[in-house]
């Protein structure tokens, strides 16, 4: 069947004319340099673009971590603003409505409460590291709660992307 196949095509381009077979060759080239554009350098060109737009970002809270990850550790950095938000709610509650309206709360896989209910143990899988660390920041900032162990595993090929474990506190 293949060599039927094969036959009638080399008989039907042996019956072409010689400016027929010169525009079927310029034709397909150009078939093949759109197709080759369109599903590859395209897609490829379209990935560089916004992983370098997210770079800087990235960059800048990179440097902030390495700035303030011995002041944290050391417990230099305490949150010092009594008027937190959510004082009254249980740290466990004040986690699950900041994830929800950070976007990352799809990505929790578990929370757990420690005996003493002060610290809250999170595992996040496939989680978007940049809504994470917004989320964090959040929590810092208008909450008072801290992060008092953090372990990050990058998802192979995929960038931004991480199985983040990590222990809140307040």
């Amino acid at each position: 069947m293949m060599k039927n196949l094969l036959n009638a095509v080399q008989h039907q381009w042996q019956s072409l004319q010689d400016r027929e077979r010169l525009i079927l060759i310029i034709g397909s080239f150009i078939v093949a340099l759109i197709l080759f554009y369109s599903l590859i350098l395209f897609p490829w060109h379209r990935a560089l673009n916004e992983m370098g737009a997210r770079l800087p970002t990235l960059r800048t809270n990179i440097e902030w971590m390495r700035v303030h990850s011995d002041a944290l550790s050391n417990g230099e950095i305490r949150n010092q603003n009594p008027d937190y938000k959510g004082q009254n709610q249980s740290l466990l509650s004040v986690i699950e409505q900041t994830a929800s309206r950070a976007q990352v709360r799809e990505t929790i896989q578990q929370m757990v409460p420690t005996q003493n209910g002060q610290e809250i143990r999170v595992v996040l899988e496939e989680a978007e590291f940049s809504k994470w660390l917004n989320w964090v920041d959040v929590l810092y900032k208008q909450y008072g709660v801290t992060v008092l162990q953090v372990i990050a595993e990058k998802e192979d090929e995929r960038p931004n992307i991480a199985e983040i474990r990590v222990t809140f506190t307040r």
